[in-house]
């Protein structure tokens, strides 16, 4: 072959390959732009509550651009939308795995994704694992340190740890009016005991829960739901005083006034989503997906 048959056949090579290379990125480009397509597709869908077809939609849009995340979180979200809490029913339950091994992908790609840690988190709340959902949201306020919600719910997990104990003492000494005191002067020294044990166990985190929501109560005045766990709390604070009056008045002092609190907060809400209606103002939808 002489030297100038080499020379073309070289440039036809060189020509064939970028021919081939580009065709490889025109067809990649094609697939990212149909994943686009399907995960717009999946979000009218899941805006509608079609949560089927949204999913199904993700679905294809992830097998399109594997790297579409914003197509996973909305994929796990919709799984999520379907799980229905405390039923132990088998495709109810598969809605939950799906959805937080959805989560656990975006996790994978980008690990510091604050909207999978909350869902993740919300999840594992609503299918009771409270000590996984507040690793969860430890980690949630880690990447969103000004979410109330999270400090709401972990609020909301001290309190759900600590009652069914103090109910149970309540039930073993025959109390069935919860506002009556769990120590009195008739009550026995095994009670007594008993009342002194869970004050030991218990305290801290009654403490902890009361801290966690008077922060969602600062980043979000007028949080009703977080004064209501308050007054809970303080209540079951005002069981643990365990026969000192004094302490167990001034803790119903509070809860009282956050049951107030809580009352005029939701008046509120209620004031102004009637004056929102009226005025015919449309709240818009939010465009990507959250965990809570």
């Amino acid at each position: 072959m002489t030297g100038k048959a080499a020379a073309m056949k070289k440039s036809l090579t060189l020509l064939l390959t970028l021919v081939l290379t580009g065709l490889v990125f025109f067809a990649a480009g094609c697939q990212k732009l149909q994943a686009r397509d399907q995960l717009n597709r999946g979000v009218a869908s899941f805006k509608a509550a079609q949560f089927n077809e949204a999913v199904s939609h993700f679905q294809n849009a992830i097998k399109l651009d594997p790297t579409l995340v914003n197509a996973k979180l909305y994929l796990a979200t919709a799984f999520q939308s379907q799980f229905v809490p405390g039923s132990p029913a088998p495709d109810n339950m598969a809605f939950a795995t799906n959805a937080l091994d959805t989560y656990k992908e975006v996790l994978d790609q980008d690990p510091a994704n604050a909207n999978a840690v909350a869902g993740i988190a919300r999840l594992n709340f609503d299918m009771g694992n409270l000590e996984q959902a507040r690793t969860y949201y430890q980690k949630s306020l880690e990447l969103s340190p000004k979410d109330p919600t999270a400090y709401y719910t972990i609020g909301a997990i001290d309190y759900q740890e600590t009652h069914p104990s103090i109910l149970l003492q309540r039930k073993s000494q025959d109390i069935t009016d919860l506002s009556a005191p769990l120590i009195t002067k008739k009550s026995t020294r095994v009670e007594r005991q008993a009342c002194e044990d869970l004050a030991t166990q218990y305290t801290s985190k009654l403490d902890d829960g009361i801290n966690q929501l008077k922060k969602a109560l600062e980043l979000r005045p007028g949080y009703a739901d977080a004064m209501t766990y308050l007054n809970l709390l303080y209540r079951e604070k005002a069981d643990l005083a365990c026969g000192n009056t004094t302490e167990r008045d001034a803790n119903l002092k509070i809860a009282n006034d956050y049951v107030s609190q809580a009352l005029a907060a939701r008046k509120a809400q209620v004031a102004a989503e009637n004056a929102k209606n009226s005025s015919g103002v449309v709240e818009q939808l939010p465009t990507k997906p959250k965990g809570q």
